[in-house]
């Protein structure tokens, strides 16, 4: 059965890849998607790692004028909403493999199980701190950083999150969760798009009385284990790839691999601010840290410019689709202030836009 490997050129899929090579007497054949988008372009980092691997290397790339029916392709592929924009290059990787092998390994849930995502960073430096506030001092903060937002000039808002974001939206965000009560609602504020959401219930935020006890890295870990992992990741995963006929698997979610690393202290995996300081170990015996080191990107997409470019006449016309489960005022509101440069809503945009397309598909 040929089997292959995904390699984005993070430290996962690197991890998987030089091993697979490693245990093999052949070239392994590796597979790895890119944009011309050069803020979002992995795939340099991928090609000199297979390079220094020794891997059969397969590079495709996503051109702007692809992206179109690559984001019309994606929805086919999910027979529930799904609104993860990753699913775009997923399902064109899964593909490009598919022609060529018929199992891939992925790297997916190794920042779950490592502890590779800037949130869990964040609860180390800034829940200590937090936590201790009183809520008079927690206000004051919010409202500094509210105040001083909307002065920050776009250009450098751009600059500073290298056009993955809005420098001024993400300090609103963070504003609301200096204001966090529990280290359940630190969690959500940091991974929420929307703030604030106080009416949905969370019950998946209380966990088992088993595992009370844990520290709050470890508890940001339990809640991306239990939630994030299986309800994103791996059904992204799982369905771009059983879409194009690829059976795919995640090596690093061995239930003995994930028991051992759970045994683990806190500091093998995020130690002096570097996050998954474990794997990387074990990835330095095999690449350079010169040549895997680089921004973490996470399989970001140019959604927010392909609004605005390719995809802006077909998403127009499902933003002004009838829908009685969607708010259409507001959905064309974000829209247009989407489209003026001022703010990011690419993955509000994208959210209503696979829900209506599922509307359309299957109600």
């Amino acid at each position: 059965m040929p089997i292959g490997c995904f390699l984005s050129g993070g430290i996962d899929s690197a991890t998987i890849a030089a091993k697979m090579q490693a245990l093999s007497p052949n070239k392994v054949k590796t597979f790895s998607i890119g944009f011309e988008e050069d803020a979002f372009n992995e795939a340099p980092q991928a090609k000199k790692i297979a390079t220094h691997l020794g891997t059969d290397h397969h590079e495709t790339i996503i051109t702007t004028a692809e992206s179109l029916d690559m984001a019309k392709d994606a929805h086919t592929a999910y027979d529930e909403p799904f609104s993860d924009s990753s699913q775009i290059p997923t399902l064109l990787v899964s593909k490009t493999a598919r022609q060529h092998v018929t199992v891939a390994l992925s790297g997916d849930g190794g920042d779950e199980v490592f502890g590779g995502y800037n949130r869990y960073r964040a609860v180390q430096k800034l829940w200590p701190l937090i936590s201790k506030m009183p809520p008079f001092l927690k206000v004051g903060a919010k409202n500094m950083i509210l105040l001083l937002s909307p002065l920050l000039n776009h250009n450098f808002s751009k600059s500073a999150l290298q056009a993955n974001g809005n420098l001024k939206e993400t300090l609103q965000k963070m504003a609301h969760v200096f204001c966090s009560d529990s280290i359940e609602d630190f969690y959500y504020k940091l991974t929420s798009h929307k703030i604030p959401l106080t009416h949905l219930p969370l019950p998946h935020l209380k966990p088992e009385q088993r595992f009370s006890h844990l520290e709050p890295f470890e508890h940001f870990q339990y809640w991306d284990l239990i939630d994030y992992l299986p309800n994103d990741i791996l059904t992204k995963v799982d369905r771009a790839s059983m879409h194009t006929g690829l059976e795919a698997r995640v090596p690093l979610l061995d239930h003995r691999i994930v028991e051992r690393a759970w045994q683990l202290p806190t500091n093998t995996k995020l130690r002096h601010g570097e996050s998954k300081w474990l794997l990387r170990q074990i990835l330095e015996k095999h690449v350079p840290k010169s040549i895997y080191s680089g921004p973490k990107r996470g399989f970001a997409t140019p959604l927010s410019t392909w609004l605005k470019g390719p995809l802006k006449k077909w998403a127009e016309e499902i933003i002004h689709t009838d829908n009685s489960f969607v708010d259409k005022e507001k959905a064309i509101k974000i829209w247009q202030q989407h489209q003026t440069d001022r703010h990011d809503y690419g993955t509000q945009i994208w959210t209503v836009i696979s829900f209506n397309l599922w509307h359309q598909n299957h109600m």
